[in-house]
């Protein structure tokens, strides 16, 4: 399947030449459309290439290939986000556990994006866990402190979920959240922050404007675009995946041992 229509007369002529025009058939198509039915295995290799990075790409790669066979955009997820992450896709997708997925080598940062992908492929083959392990394995995925996931209740700020060592969020005023951003510490611990100064923090909606998933990096650096965009993907998937394997609440209320509370 391909988009180009040089690159699929490219194609049929290796299969001829191969022989094996036979046993293959060529469809013209972006992605899924125009393509119906079910299938045992799909194999793809889309673009997964930071556009920033295409410069540096050595010759046999930059000087063969057309752009929009590399080019993944911003931070090289663009086909993926677009065409495996959204909702409606996700009751159709089935991953194994123990696979590896990968979105390539890492991006002048030196981190590689495959966690991220990684866990969104994770949370797919959890199905029904599927918030309670973004929150486990966020801040492997993200290369963060902890994560914790939050809800604003009638009873004031509830914590859902949260991964070892996380602080529990005294204050919600910074709720209801409609777009991943940056945090404050004094947004999340009032009168505590002076005692956490070294947390960077960011959250992402999940599900509704009144909940969120937070994740914190000790020490730094900033969370950067790049990385808010793919907390909210992950945040998505989790909430998606959820909601198509059960009509109950996506995550039950841990104990408060299970978390260490702010002090003031």
């Amino acid at each position: 399947m391909k988009k180009s229509p040089g690159a699929l007369r490219l194609a049929r002529e290796n299969a001829r030449r191969l022989g094996v025009a036979d046993r293959a058939r060529f469809v013209a198509a972006d992605w899924f459309d125009g393509l119906s039915g079910r299938f045992d295995l799909i194999v793809a290799n889309p673009p997964y290439i930071p556009a920033e990075e295409i410069a540096t790409l050595s010759r046999e790669v930059a000087g063969h290939d057309p752009r929009r066979a590399l080019d993944g955009g911003a931070d090289g997820l663009a086909a993926l986000i677009r065409e495996v992450a959204p909702p409606e896709r996700l009751v159709f997708a089935q991953f194994r556990q123990g696979v590896g997925v990968t979105c390539g080598a890492a991006g002048p940062s030196g981190r590689p994006c495959d966690g991220v992908i990684a866990l969104a492929a994770a949370m797919v083959a959890d199905g029904r866990g599927a918030v309670r392990l973004l929150v486990d394995r966020l801040p492997g995925a993200l290369w963060a402190s902890w994560s914790v996931a939050v809800a604003n209740g009638w009873s004031g700020l509830e914590v859902l979920a949260a991964s070892t060592g996380a602080l529990a969020p005294t204050a919600g005023g910074w709720l209801p959240l409609t777009t991943p951003r940056r945090l404050e510490l004094s947004d999340l611990l009032g009168d505590a922050a002076h005692a956490h100064e070294d947390l960077e923090i960011a959250a992402a909606p999940l599900g509704q404007p009144a909940s969120a998933v937070i994740v914190a990096r000790r020490g730094g650096p900033r969370f950067v675009e790049r990385e808010l965009r793919q907390l909210k993907l992950l945040a998505e998937v989790a909430l998606a995946t959820e909601v198509a394997h059960t009509p109950r609440r996506p995550v039950e209320r841990v104990g408060p041992t299970q978390w260490a509370r702010a002090q003031p």
